[in-house]
């Protein structure tokens, strides 16, 4: 019922139940649909940030595997829930540094790596981290490979997360974007649900940064399976706010074409994925590729920079 909460919205009725499961509950399932159900609420609040904090500390030695959608810890969803905040209290961020310094020695590796990522993230947000599209430097990424002309886009039909269709040209064509791929029932954390939640955090680095020009789009690799509402569950669940210029997709008529056009590193086992890397290109409105992110993780500061500096460049004369 609590993890129903995100995407259907969490009414504020229901606000105290989930702050009381977050403060006091050390059943790691019931913590991870409480965190969940936080990213429901719309706003800032301090008793829900403040009894995510808590339940960190609670689940000291008690952190257990959760499937609740997709395979997870409690710990990593209370993580991910922070990081879907709306805003950054500095209370909040002294909290998880004192976590990070004493608390969490005993926390699994891997979530020592995320709440250290969560930290980074939270400080970007509240501007502690500085940052400047000049300073952006030189490109770390591979150049981007294998994609074909943009004529072989042509008929690749896609639907987003309410249901809307359109050709994929269409929407490449308007502007700078930044796709990434993904599908809904990926197992691992560290693949589609984090790429999920860093364009999240990219769509707000560049509210920050006041790029306004740019879009972004994540596109399934599972078609079949990822219908509209299960894009807009995954979605919101993992912090992104839909509108004109971030969406989800999938493509109903055409994937194949579009895979062999990104040149996707994407396995297939009949209709299921069994294999894919991580992979975010920068895509011009003329239907080229300018920069592949792959085989190394992308970082939201440099692909912001990236899509950034190609904005500027389509608005010069």
């Amino acid at each position: 019922m609590f993890a129903s909460f995100a995407e259907v919205g969490l009414p504020a009725d229901a606000v105290p139940y989930v702050v009381e499961a977050l403060r006091a509950e050390l059943n790691a399932e019931v913590v991870a649909g409480a965190a969940l159900a936080t990213r429901g609420w719309v706003g800032a609040d301090r008793d829900l940030a403040e009894a995510l904090l808590q339940a960190l500390a609670n689940l000291r030695g008690r952190d257990a595997p959760v499937d609740l959608g997709v395979p997870s810890t409690a710990l990593r969803e209370v993580l991910a829930a922070l990081r879907a905040r709306p805003a950054v209290e500095p209370r909040l961020l002294e909290g998880l540094r004192e976590l990070e310094s004493a608390g969490a020695a005993d926390w699994d590796p891997g979530v020592r790596r995320v709440l250290a990522e969560t930290i980074a993230v939270l400080q970007r947000r509240v501007g502690i981290s500085a940052f400047a599209l000049e300073a952006a430097g030189p490109p770390t990424t591979e150049p981007a490979e294998g994609s074909a002309s943009g004529d072989d886009l042509n008929s690749v039909v896609v639907e987003d997360q309410e249901g809307a269709r359109l050709d994929l040209t269409d929407y490449l064509e308007r502007t700078a974007s930044v796709v990434a791929f993904f599908y809904t029932r990926c197992a691992n954390p560290y693949k589609c649900s984090l790429t999920i939640t860093k364009l999240a955090d990219l769509q707000q680095r560049l509210a920050e940064l006041g790029i306004v020009d740019g879009q972004l789009a994540a596109i399934s690799y599972d078609p079949g399976y990822d219908r509209p509402a299960r894009l807009a569950a995954y979605g919101r669940a993992r912090g992104l706010h839909f509108d004109d210029r971030t969406r989800l997709f999938r493509a109903v008529h055409g994937h194949d074409r579009m895979r062999a056009w990104f040149a996707l590193r994407v396995g297939y086992n009949g209709t299921i994925v069994n294999q894919h890397g991580i992979e975010l290109f920068l895509v011009e409105p003329s239907l080229r590729i300018r920069r592949t992110w792959a085989r190394i993780p992308w970082e939201v500061e440099d692909v912001a920079a990236a899509l950034g500096a190609m904005s500027l460049e389509l608005r010069s004369p």
